[in-house]
């Protein structure tokens, strides 16, 4: 990942610049994107940015939003790359796919609200059994996700 402040490469999974210090995390807990949804935790990374829980203080229930990285918030491409998602993820309904409220631009900061989903991620089951599910196991999560799709 390129530093939005130095344009330095970093590593994809650091938290700040290596060469400048600037710290990739785009938001913190309290802060309000659009007026309406207060950030409450980080709940993961990808590619494109990071989702966190948040409160939707207009309707008084949790969601998930994600941000496009900063490094990529100013590039048309990866813009329309994140809309493109939005309108894929927006075609279909399925129990095993989180709904997708809105899409937003503030201050720089291009989001997603969407369904917050209580539970267990894939990850921390996987950490939860060492690493690895058993075969059943990872059958049953595989044909979730092929739903999903």
């Amino acid at each position: 990942m390129l530093c939005p402040a130095c344009q330095a490469p970093n590593d994809d999974s650091a938290e700040s610049c290596f060469t400048c210090g600037r710290a990739f995390a785009a938001l913190t807990r309290g802060t309000l994107i659009a007026g309406r949804y207060e950030v409450l935790s980080p709940l993961g990374r990808g590619g494109m940015g990071m989702v966190y829980k948040a409160q939707d203080r207009m309707l008084d229930e949790a969601v998930a939003i994600k941000v496009l990285r900063a490094e990529f918030a100013h590039t048309p491409e990866m813009a329309k790359r994140f809309r493109h998602e939005i309108k894929l993820a927006r075609k279909g309904s399925h129990r095993n796919v989180g709904r997708i409220y809105e899409y937003g631009e503030e201050q720089g900061v291009r989001y997603i609200s969407m369904e917050f989903v209580e539970g267990t991620d894939l990850r921390q089951l996987m950490d939860e059994r060492g690493g690895l599910l058993e075969a059943e196991e990872a059958c049953e999560v595989a044909a979730q996700a092929a739903d999903g799709l």
